[in-house]
């Protein structure tokens, strides 16, 4: 029965589809962690890791318009402080993040931490959210940098944990986040850490198909601009940026929830409630089956007779995908 359990839970989590409006053209030589849109400014920031390769720049949709180099760290997720004040950059695993000028992009601090650093998002409530690949997500003062909130636990809706939680973005109330080395958006509850959902980028392939990309060049990136409502994600190393609309989010239709509610799973469709009839349905009849099944054994045994004792398969075992060796 724990098929069905998981088969309805995913049914209710809801997968959200994406709708491409526009491309832009992406520097393919940028092995994207971080992607940041400035409303005030109609900059976008980025991040761009790896060994002896990493740097953050800014420009239009267009054309980069500035770049830092970052020789001896490997940059990870990027964020705006409140009042875009300054950036605040992730190394993976050099214990430290950089303070960066919004407009020079030259180091004016550093914070250090313990672990690895991998995404980065600041929220309307005040938060600044904080991943390390794991299924953990820090909540910090993005001041002091220091805990006001327990960490999340990122779970899906039957309370397993979600690991590689990677690039985060605060979208309309939720902290949507890049699940490493998969083409799925989590949308996390950024007050209890449960999914209410996820969003399904496989199609943006259907744009890339011809281009040459290594195994890792995964989905990666997201950007929102809630004065506008427009909605932004490209992946490492993709020659594309996609405008896109994930469930009227991105539509251009600015209609922002409470900093302290997160939007509720979208509803269901029709075929999804077909689905879950059909589950329930079956659940159902394996329920009558199995009364049935014991009040034969019980009126076998009351009779004197023997039934034949039914091979039932064994259930398989969950199998855990292995995670690349590589970062």
């Amino acid at each position: 029965m724990l098929w069905l359990s998981l088969l309805f839970l995913t049914l209710l989590g809801g997968i959200l589809a994406v709708e491409v409006l526009k491309t832009f053209p992406h520097h393919q030589g940028c092995f994207t962690q971080g992607l940041v849109f400035e409303p005030a400014t109609q900059r976008m920031y980025e991040s761009c890791g790896g060994f002896a390769e990493s740097s953050v720049r800014y420009g239009s949709l267009d054309v980069m318009q500035k770049e830092v180099r970052q020789p001896g760290i490997f940059t990870e997720g990027l964020a705006m402080l409140p009042n875009s004040s300054a950036l605040l950059q992730l190394t993976w695993r050099n214990g430290f993040a950089n303070l960066l000028h919004p407009e020079t992009l030259n180091t004016t601090g550093r914070w250090e931490y313990a672990g690895e650093g991998w995404g980065l998002a600041m929220g309307s409530n005040g938060v600044l959210y904080m991943s390390n690949g794991s299924q953990w997500v820090t909540r910090l003062d993005p001041v002091t940098r220091a805990p006001v909130l327990p960490p999340l636990r990122v779970r899906d809706q039957a309370g397993q944990d979600v690991h590689n939680v990677n690039e985060l973005e605060w979208v309309r109330g939720e902290l949507w986040a890049n699940i490493w080395m998969t083409h799925s958006v989590a949308r996390i509850s950024p007050s209890t850490g449960v999914l209410l959902g996820r969003v399904d980028f496989s199609p943006l392939w259907e744009h890339l198909s011809g281009v040459r990309l290594q195994y890792d060049d995964v989905l990666n990136g997201i950007a929102y601009d809630p004065a506008s409502d427009r909605l932004w994600v490209t992946g490492k190393r993709w020659p594309l940026l996609f405008q896109v609309v994930v469930d009227g989010i991105g539509s251009g239709v600015v209609t922002p929830p409470s900093p302290s509610q997160s939007r509720p799973p979208p509803a269901l469709a029709a075929p999804q409630i077909a689905l879950i009839v059909i589950t329930l349905s079956v659940a159902a009849a394996l329920g009558v089956g199995t009364v049935a099944l014991v009040w034969r054994k019980r009126r076998s045994r009351m009779l004197g007779r023997r039934m034949p004792e039914l091979e039932m398969e064994p259930e398989g075992e969950e199998m855990n995908s292995p995670v690349p060796p590589l970062r």
